[in-house]
């Protein structure tokens, strides 16, 4: 215990012993109204212990901070495509997600644009989980979670160099895309997003 906090400890002690003789002065004894009653006992109520997640759950949750991830680092990529470090983009992405960001970044880069605003996730729902590991099968079997994602572009922007909107004007504001996450390495290894496929002419 601190010296302040000692020192305030010990001055509410005496505090209380002064009250306490004080009261015994003005109190009398032969008074049963002047006795103090027992505290009444307290039950404590007993914390809930809390379900553990299965491992479907626990790669569920995984998955969609993963998408979460994925999207958000794509975002800060084209926001300022001349300083990102694409090697960031393996920390979100794996196969072909991976190659898409980074022909994205490429393009984006090559022909002087950048993107003001940023994709908000609406909503990731329908998950499937397949925790199938078979590393030595042909192509390598890995586990997966599936999910449909509603995404919304409708503050997102492409612009030119001079500042000028090349987003086509019947874009649609929201849009769906069915993302795959996978695990190379679980449990232990990190979700990253596998692939997109993004649903041409479907919203949400």
């Amino acid at each position: 215990m601190s010296r302040t906090a000692r020192h305030a400890a010990t001055s509410v002690g005496l505090v209380a012993l002064t009250a306490l003789l004080l009261m015994g002065c003005d109190s009398d004894p032969t008074d049963p109204s002047s006795t103090s009653s027992p505290p009444a006992p307290t039950t404590s109520e007993p914390t809930p212990t809390e379900t553990p997640l299965t491992p479907e759950e626990e790669a569920t949750a995984a998955a969609e901070d993963a998408i979460t991830a994925y999207f958000a680092t794509s975002d800060k990529a084209l926001q300022s495509p001349g300083t990102f470090n694409a090697a960031d983009f393996e920390k979100v992405a794996i196969t072909s997600a991976l190659t898409d960001l980074q022909n994205l970044l490429v393009s984006v880069q090559m022909q002087d644009r950048h993107q003001i605003g940023e994709t908000e996730i609406v909503s990731i729902t329908s998950p499937t989980v397949d925790l199938t590991q078979d590393l030595d099968a042909t192509p390598p079997v890995v586990p997966v979670v599936e999910a449909d994602v509603c995404y919304d572009v409708s503050e997102l922007n492409i612009v030119d160099a001079e500042g000028k909107s090349t987003t086509p004007a019947d874009r649609a504001p929201r849009g769906i895309a069915h993302v795959g996450v996978a695990n190379y390495e679980y449990p232990e290894g990190p979700w990253l997003v596998a692939y997109v496929d993004y649903q041409e002419g479907e919203t949400c």
